[in-house]
């Protein structure tokens, strides 16, 4: 049976009519889940593999449901001093977060696959707490630190009908990708040559500090 949703096509917030999808409110999940569901699921995720993307919610692709796959993968070191872990290419339902605010935030770029006349630098909190669900209905929970942590309050603000471009710190630079790529590249290069590496490796995986682990 042909997959109905083999063509998804990202949604941007610009497109007045389209890219209402993004802040409108939506219902949880409900499980089990339908075949069409389980169709759409198949079909998010062929979609972050053919994007490359770090992750993507339901919401960017026209769907209004909590739902969002996710990965990070060796490609993420090039770019983020602060993976601490790989992970491969995970869907979660109806998430939420909880932020470990005792753990500070940090600054970093961000850009969206449905803002693409965005880009820019945003506060997020180092670690969070998270939970959803897994395609079965089981529950699934943890701790996020790191890449994993921005990348996640990313994708589950997505799943509550919120957009990063809603949340660039307006002390530092915005624009386009295009035109802000290269200064990122830039900021990227200095942190690899001060840790002796070049500008083509990857950065090395976070330690974890003692008493801050994933359990």
């Amino acid at each position: 049976m042909e997959n109905k949703f083999s063509h998804l096509e990202l949604v941007d917030i610009d497109d007045l009519e389209k890219g209402k999808v993004l802040t409108a409110p939506m219902p949880e999940v409900k499980f089990p889940l339908t075949q069409e569901d389980h169709q759409f699921i198949v079909a998010l995720k062929n979609k972050v593999i053919e994007l490359g993307a770090a992750g993507l919610a339901a919401t960017q692709v026209g769907i209004p449901k909590p739902m969002a796959a996710y990965q990070v993968s060796k490609e993420a070191l090039k770019w983020r001093e602060d993976v601490t872990h790989l992970i491969p290419l995970t869907v979660l339902i109806n998430p939420s977060y909880e932020p470990i605010e005792s753990a500070g935030k940090t600054l970093d770029w961000e850009g969206c696959f449905s803002g693409k006349n965005y880009y820019g630098k945003i506060w997020r909190y180092k670690t969070i707490k998270y939970r959803g669900q897994d395609i079965n209905g089981n529950k699934i929970e943890g701790k996020a630190i790191g890449f994993e942590a921005r990348l996640l309050q990313h994708e589950i603000d997505h799943c509550h009908h919120k957009m990063c471009v809603h949340s660039y710190d307006s002390s530092f630079l915005q624009g386009t990708q295009d035109e802000l790529i290269l200064l990122r590249k830039e900021e990227m290069v200095q942190k690899k040559q001060a840790i002796g590496l070049g500008q083509d490796d990857f950065f090395p995986l976070m330690a974890v500090e003692e008493g801050n682990n994933l359990e």
